[in-house]
């Protein structure tokens, strides 16, 4: 008979799914990508999670996956599996973990991308308090305080990129203005390069263009990932002027394939708090980068 010895861990992300298959000392045996969008550019991230979930259970055999584990962006109900709201899955009420179960037939846990991420960079660098922070198409954060995810009274601590950095500013698609995700995010900031690109008659830049040619030294990109990245070193030297973090770790796309972007932004940081609090805060990457939030929802399992 075989034991149950593996475990699924998939990250659903705003541009692609990533999927990981451990072992029982949780050494990674297989992954996979698949991205959200299909063939003709529509969102359809749940196709993109079966096929990740269903291509994971074939590199085992059967009945030796003990756990399946997801990580998505939104307000999750880790106790009843449901993603009560997301904004960048446009879902709300999803009973994910139940609907997985049954498809799959293992027991499905469900976590905040952001919070699994965290957990994930704890342990690895061994802190009992620490501030994950996610910089991609959107701006996410999880909290470890005492060790343990901190969730707050409804479940929604964490929201960094609605702390507000400039009084009646950008729109954010919360609803609300000024908040640093309006600034700070990939989203925000191809926004802000297409206004410009059409007011010069440019071409169209995405985020990977924007920050190729910041680290090749273009101007504009440079300008434009500076100011970004401040409005984020003010969110986080809020936070860390609150909560007191032994360690920040910034995560996510842009912060992976932007040294540029990261040594701003630690050095905006640092040059924004007390001296008493830079004397014991790290700031670090991600070790885990991408993987982040796949493995740290394994290991809260």
């Amino acid at each position: 008979m075989y034991t149950k010895e593996y475990k699924i861990g998939i990250d659903i992300g705003g541009t692609k799914i990533l999927g990981l298959l451990v072992d029982a000392e949780h050494r990674i045996v297989k992954e996979c990508q698949y991205p959200t969008f299909n063939e003709n550019g529509i969102l359809d991230w749940k196709e993109a999670l079966y096929k990740t979930a269903s291509y994971l259970c074939r590199q085992t055999e059967a009945g030796t996956i003990g756990h399946m584990s997801i990580a998505c962006a939104g307000l999750i109900n880790t106790k009843t599996g449901t993603i009560v709201y997301s904004q960048s899955l446009n879902v709300h009420q999803l009973k994910l973990a139940d609907e997985l179960a049954a498809a799959f037939a293992v027991p499905v846990s469900l976590y905040n991308d952001a919070d699994a991420a965290a957990f994930a960079e704890a342990a690895f660098y061994q802190k009992e308090s620490l501030l994950y922070i996610s910089v991609g198409t959107s701006i996410g954060s999880g909290l470890i305080l005492n060790g343990s995810i901190f969730n707050g009274a409804g479940g929604m601590a964490g929201e960094i990129g609605h702390i507000p950095v400039e009084l009646e500013g950008r729109s954010c698609p919360c609803g609300n203005n000024g908040c640093v995700r309006a600034y700070a995010s990939g989203k925000a900031m191809e926004q802000e390069a297409l206004q410009w690109q059409q007011e010069h008659g440019q071409k169209r830049l995405l985020m990977p263009d924007i920050l190729s040619a910041a680290e090749k030294g273009d101007p504009y990109c440079e300008k434009l990932l500076q100011d970004a990245a401040s409005r984020l070193a003010q969110a986080a030297a809020a936070a860390v002027h609150l909560l007191n973090p032994s360690m920040i770790v910034f995560g996510g796309g842009i912060i992976e394939n932007s040294p540029f972007y990261f040594q701003h932004t630690k050095k905006s940081v640092y040059a924004g708090i007390l001296p008493g609090f830079s004397t014991i805060l790290a700031i670090k990457e991600s070790h885990w980068q991408e993987k982040s939030a796949a493995l740290g929802s394994i290991y809260l399992v």
